[in-house]
C-alpha cells in the first residue's frame, strides 16, 4: 500500500477517534500520521510474512476473539470452583514460525493460560484447571487454536 493511502487512512482514522471532522484535528492526524509511518519504516523493519494464507489469515481475529470470550466464561467458573495451576509442556506441528508465534501470542491472550516459553516448536505454558478435568493437558492448552492456524500455513 503506497504511503500516501497509509497517510489519508491514518489522518481519517484520527480524526475519527478524535470524535470531530475540523481543521486542527485533521493536522493533528496528518502530522502525528507521517511520523508513526516514519518511525514505524525505520525503528521496526518487518519481514514480509510468507507461508500463510492471507485471507484466512485475515478472518483469524474474529475467530480468537470469539475464543478469548469463551474461555473467560470458563475461567470465571473455575475462579469459583476448584481450580489449580499446571505447568504444561507440549509440541507444535505448526512448521512457519510467525504462526507459532501467533499460537503463543494467541495462547496468552486466552484467558486462564500464558505461555512461559516457546523454543523453536516448543511451548511451555501455565494453565488454569479443574482439579477434576482429567483431559490431556497438552491438547487443553493448544485446544482448536493449533488446528484453526494449521489451516492457515501454506503445505509447502
Amino acid at each position: 500500500m503506497s504511503k500516501i493511502i497509509m497517510i489519508v487512512i491514518l489522518t481519517f482514522v484520527w480524526a475519527l477517534l478524535a470524535g470531530e471532522f475540523n481543521l486542527f484535528n485533521l493536522a493533528v492526524g496528518l502530522v502525528l500520521s507521517v511520523l508513526s509511518l516514519y518511525f514505524v519504516r525505520t525503528l521496526l523493519p518487518a519481514e514480509p510474512i510468507t507461508g500463510v494464507k492471507l485471507l484466512r489469515l485475515a478472518v483469524y481475529p474474529f475467530y480468537i476473539i470469539g475464543q478469548i470470550y469463551l474461555a473467560s466464561f470458563a475461567v470465571i467458573k473455575m475462579i469459583f470452583t476448584n481450580a489449580e495451576m499446571q505447568i504444561v509442556q507440549t509440541e507444535t506441528t505448526l512448521k512457519n514460525d510467525f504462526l507459532r508465534t501467533l499460537l503463543g501470542n494467541s495462547i496468552t491472550l486466552t484467558p486462564g493460560t500464558i505461555l512461559l516459553d516457546r523454543t523453536d516448536t516448543h511451548l511451555t505454558v501455565l494453565r488454569l484447571h479443574e482439579k477434576s478435568d482429567t483431559t490431556d493437558s497438552a491438547a487443553a492448552v493448544k485446544g482448536t487454536i493449533e488446528q484453526k492456524l494449521t489451516k492457515i500455513e501454506k503445505v509447502l
